[in-house]
């Protein structure tokens, strides 16, 4: 999970320095860095688990889970994608 707060964190503050300011500024950006970590964590867990039973390996479930799920919480779009 520590892994998932650091990639969070770097891509947050590379892509999202404006609201990174604002959360830290807040006293929030750990908060929710954390949590979006937490729930990319879960999120893996739980798509891997439905997808090995659909058949997949284990390797190509989590693959599959992290692509999808890291999208979700912990590389979100730059500012400038969502400013549009």
């Amino acid at each position: 999970m520590e892994g998932l707060l650091e990639i969070a964190r770097e891509h947050w503050w590379k892509y999202k320095p404006k609201t990174c300011r604002e959360l830290e500024k807040a006293g929030e950006l750990e908060r929710i860095l954390q949590q979006a970590a937490e729930m990319t964590h879960e999120g893996i867990v739980q798509l891997r688990q439905d997808l090995e039973k659909q058949g997949y390996t284990p390797d190509q479930a989590f693959l599959t889970a992290w692509e999808l799920m890291r999208d979700e919480w912990t590389i979100v779009p730059s500012e400038e994608e969502t400013d549009e």
